[in-house]
């Protein structure tokens, strides 16, 4: 019988030895590269859903109270007053629109 013997004296048989081989040429196959690549990948994918969706929420709390939205466009004084309301109506649908193609991965 084919028998190695191990420090405390038991013997390992042949299952075991092919059972520890495979596991060393597992562990030769895979590759750092393809682990690293992976965990960005992870991260990259936490990072355009949070950040899609606080556009998606700011959009929302943007569009529940348009009039309160205005006033804050005209507080910096970048753009005309004609112009405040129509963008206090399409920014936050432009806003919320980035946010979803964003989260969902199409942009």
């Amino acid at each position: 019988m084919d028998r190695v013997w191990i420090a405390a004296g038991r013997p390992v048989r042949r299952y075991r030895r092919a059972c520890l081989e495979r596991r060393r040429v597992a562990a030769m196959n895979s590759t750092p590269e393809t682990s690293a690549l992976d965990g960005w990948r992870v991260a990259a994918l936490l990072a355009r859903v949070v950040v899609g969706g606080l556009f998606v929420a700011t959009a929302i709390a943007k569009l529940a109270d348009p009039l309160k939205f205005a006033e804050e466009i005209q507080n910096y004084q970048l753009v005309p007053i004609a112009l405040t309301h129509l963008l206090a109506l399409v920014l936050p649908w432009l806003e919320g629109l980035a946010g979803l193609l964003l989260a969902l991965g199409v942009w």
